[in-house]
């Protein structure tokens, strides 16, 4: 379930000098570097990055990939802990009480299509700006999430090896990336290392995780034969094809973003409009991806509320 983790550990749990000493016998890598008066001690345990200064200590790392070396495989509940034990083993403290400030959560689908077939369908997420990487990824950034979707078996040729199981198969990842607020974000004082242990709270990641996946808009490629049955569907079918001969839904949408000022109703209308003629003479290929998407991410996250084993990884 876990990816990436930032943690502000808890000053309570650790002694500065001592701290030091673990960048001496622990870390790899280490730097030292003066800011503004203060000095910062950087090094690596692993995959995982440690801050160190008189003010505070900071972490940050993929709690899979200490696990596993990757993040391919599932991390169940019981690695959640053997990982976070080796943390705590490493440094010589709990960091339970610690809070954090970051969490990523993902997990890889096994798809019956390419993965950049499903890519080009996600148009839009909340207001936040749609970014591609090559063919292979879309990701969307807001103030405090980022949502992503990406074809992890090329991802991962570009990085470390992986299992011949995996090579020749369509594994597309949709990850979130709470990056900050997150006592806000799931209605808590702060959110803490051991609530990442609590089923509750891995309960809420999930829903949130499959809430966001709801969010982003799908632009079905079009069906370009005219609808005769009828006055309205011809005039629907034009529309479709003049969306198109200005390069797209997303262009339509961009379009009437630019043009409509100061009439938000009337821009809602407008858009609710185009989003439904396209979706009405998509193509069935296109209805059939977004299909297969949408009862995947949904199976296995309602298949694992309240779960013992933890599905993602």
């Amino acid at each position: 379930m876990y990816d990436t983790l930032k943690i502000n550990i808890d000053k309570d749990v650790y002694n500065y000098k001592d701290a030091l000493r673990l960048f001496e016998v622990r870390m790899s890598n280490v730097t030292i570097v003066q800011h503004n008066g203060i000095t910062y001690h950087n090094g690596f345990y692993k995959n995982w990055h440690f801050k160190l200064s008189p003010y505070s200590f900071k972490a940050s790392g993929s709690l899979t990939k200490l696990q596993f070396d990757n993040n391919l495989v599932a991390l169940d509940n019981n690695l959640v802990w053997l990982a976070l034990s080796k943390l705590n083993h490493a440094l010589g403290f709990k960091l339970d009480s610690s809070t954090l400030e970051r969490i990523d959560i993902g997990l890889n689908l096994e798809m019956d299509h390419p993965v950049h077939q499903y890519l080009q369908l996600l148009s839009r997420w909340s207001t936040a700006k749609r970014h591609t990487v090559s063919n292979e990824t879309v990701f969307f950034e807001g103030n405090n999430t980022n949502v992503l979707f990406y074809d992890k078996v090329a991802e991962t040729k570009r990085g470390t090896p992986m299992s011949r199981f995996f090579l020749g198969k369509n594994l597309l990842r949709f990850e979130v990336r709470f990056k900050k607020n997150l006592g806000n974000m799931f209605n808590m004082p702060k959110v803490t290392v051991k609530d990442l242990k609590n089923r509750e709270f891995q309960d809420k990641l999930i829903k949130r995780w499959q809430y966001e996946y709801t969010q982003v808009s799908k632009s079905y490629q079009p069906s370009f034969e005219l609808d005769c049955t009828g006055s309205k569907k011809l005039i629907e079918s034009l529309a479709v094809l003049g969306i198109e001969s200005m390069g797209g839904y997303d262009t339509a949408i961009n379009y009437i973003d630019t043009k409509v000022k100061g009439n938000a109703q009337g821009k809602y209308r407008m858009s609710k409009a185009i989003k439904a003629i396209s979706a009405n003479h998509a193509s069935v290929e296109s209805v059939n991806l977004v299909e297969e998407l949408s009862r995947k991410i949904n199976d296995r996250a309602n298949d694992y509320v309240g779960a013992f084993r933890m599905p993602f990884c």
